[in-house]
């Protein structure tokens, strides 16, 4: 695959409260990893946006006397309790966590109390976590910067036709429903019928499962994404030609099953597995997190963590399930069976892991200048099939109060890696942000 010209707008957003460190000088810190992708994240914000130290970025940072007091006092009387009682970590230490690591990093207290790291009791170690958006607006913005491929994966449909261009598995899209009607995928004008089995719905641009709608086939031609209430095929199009009306675009899909291998671990929407693949020193795609993903309730469309969804960590090394978490179980109760089936799934090896892990570096080989990427595969009788990819892929406080912070992992050196050399080639000499050559002082 090769196109011409990546695209040349950048942008970043502060978060509210904005991040202290993002006014820091790093010319005297130690060179850490952590000190490098906050150096980068400064830069970027301040001297590679469309409007640099506007009052809109500045005014954000009003946060700290707005937001942040009526934050952590909200969630200490919601938490607190508990959490002195579970952890032993009592209401002054709490505040001390909370207002450090701020300060530090830019956790917020929802971020605190997610992630359980009351279990620290305010050892170094909790500076060790990060916020999404430390990391998020660093790997973005390498990514803007040299991949021409970066609003295509954004966008589902353009990410299902290249991954066909390119001979890949990915999943049938059989219309576009837009406000004004539907489409084939090829932008011909959509006639029907619809396939005779079951169909997923999706916003073009969604994420996090939202707008989702799973359709079983029903004898005698109908579709019903409640059991009770089954609409006929123009119906249905109908109705999706309503939703497109709030979101750009609606994509109708074909309903991809797991393969019976899954049976034991897999709940009742398709399971997929997330695979983050970033490019190491060599160039080379690398895998550098796994994750299996399941829905927990019955009649689920979606497996999506904020779905109400479980993942379980993949053991890189050896394929190997590891106890899982969900947005809705505590974390420091890690789950080891599938609530709706009650097998076990930590311990366990990962049905058809070698070819996912196969597919995830034959998709990021072709698509070879994104920087990093999360790609969504399901497995299924025919073998692993990509269902979309995220650039870059999210991270939460909760995941890593289970599977640990992320500064020290090969992940977060290979951002900063990427993002060291980025300010050796985009900062001058004198620059503010750029750290000063010399011994590492550790991640």
């Amino acid at each position: 695959m090769q196109e011409e010209g990546p695209p040349s707008h950048r942008y970043a957003r502060l978060p509210v409260p904005a991040p202290l460190d993002a006014l820091w000088s790093y010319r005297g810190r130690p060179v850490t990893d952590l000190n490098v992708v906050k150096a980068a994240r400064a830069a970027i914000i301040w001297r590679y946006t469309d409007d640099p130290g506007t009052l809109a970025q500045a005014s954000r940072y009003l946060g700290w006397l707005v937001r942040f007091p009526w934050e952590l006092a909200r969630r200490l009387c919601i938490s607190g309790p508990d959490t002195r009682r579970r952890l032993g970590r009592g209401y002054a230490g709490q505040i001390a966590d909370m207002l450090r690591m701020a300060v530090a990093n830019g956790l917020m207290p929802r971020d605190y109390y997610a992630g359980e790291l009351a279990r620290h009791h305010g050892d170094a170690a909790i500076l060790n976590y990060i916020p999404y958006h430390l990391y998020d607006t660093v790997a973005t913005h390498l990514t803007r910067a040299k991949s021409a491929y970066f609003a295509r994966v954004r966008d589902k449909l353009a990410f299902e036709t290249c991954c066909r261009a390119a001979g890949l598995p990915a999943v049938r899209t059989v219309a576009v429903v837009r406000a004004d009607g539907a489409r084939l995928p090829s932008g011909e004008a959509f006639a029907g019928p619809l396939p005779a089995g079951d169909l997923i719905s999706k916003p073009i641009d969604g994420g996090q499962g939202k707008g989702v709608l799973a359709w079983r086939h029903v004898e005698g031609g109908t579709y019903a994404s409640d059991p009770s209430q089954p609409v006929s095929a123009a119906d249905l199009m109908a109705a999706l030609g309503q939703q497109a009306r709030s979101v750009k675009a609606v994509l109708v899909q074909e309903r991809l099953v797991n393969s019976p291998s899954l049976a034991k671990i897999a709940g009742s929407a398709l399971c997929t597995t997330r695979v983050v693949t970033l490019m190491n020193e060599r160039g080379e795609p690398e895998i550098v997190e796994a994750f299996y993903r399941t829905s927990v309730a019955g009649g689920a469309a979606i497996d999506n963590f904020h779905g109400g969804g479980i993942l379980f960590p993949i053991d890189l090394a050896t394929g190997t399930l590891r106890p899982g978490c969900g947005a809705v179980f505590d974390a420091l109760k890690p789950v080891t069976i599938h609530p709706q089936t009650g097998q076990p799934v930590a311990g366990e090896a990962m049905p058809g892991w070698d070819a996912i892990s196969d597919l995830a570096i034959r998709l990021h080989t072709s698509f070879s200048d994104l920087l990093i990427a999360g790609w969504d595969i399901a497995y299924t009788p025919d073998g692993p099939v990509v269902i979309e990819v995220n650039v870059p892929p999210g991270i939460t406080p909760q995941r890593q109060g289970l599977t640990g912070p992320m500064v020290g992992k090969r992940f977060f050196s290979l951002i900063a890696h990427h993002a060291a050399q980025w300010l050796e080639t985009a900062e001058p000499e004198g620059s503010r942000w750029r750290l000063r050559a010399g011994r590492r002082a550790g991640a």
